[in-house]
């Protein structure tokens, strides 16, 4: 799956900053698509953190861990901070996330009942 996804992607992020150990640099170039210069791999995986986080979860992260979270994503001593977020904030925050999804499944299927022409 791995081969088939980078010839596929028209960019890959890899999230490493070395090669796996026991991986040709040359099989790394031939499944990436070309040279290692030209296959664009951050240094971290941990640079898009927005783009896959709730707005729920960085609004605690915002006021448990403090603004420099996402800009050091990697400093240890933030993320010991995880453990004071109260385990009401964090289970009301699923929650709300879980009643997005429901609402949001429940509509898609309305939407393809109607579209076939059923009720439900």
């Amino acid at each position: 799956m791995t081969v088939l996804a980078l010839r596929l992607s028209a960019y890959t992020n890899g999230g490493r900053a070395a090669p796996r150990e026991g991986v040709a640099p040359d099989v790394e170039e031939d499944l990436a698509g070309g040279p290692r210069a030209e296959c664009p791999s951050p240094r971290s995986p941990t640079g898009h953190i927005h783009s896959w986080l709730s707005d729920e979860f960085a609004r605690l992260y915002d006021r448990y861990l403090g603004p420099r979270w996402l800009d050091e994503p990697l400093n240890q001593r933030i993320w010991e901070r995880v453990g004071e977020i109260p385990d009401s904030e964090l289970w009301r925050a699923k929650e709300r996330l879980r009643e997005r999804l429901v609402t949001y499944a429940r509509a898609r299927l309305r939407a393809q009942l109607e579209r076939f022409g059923t009720t439900g």
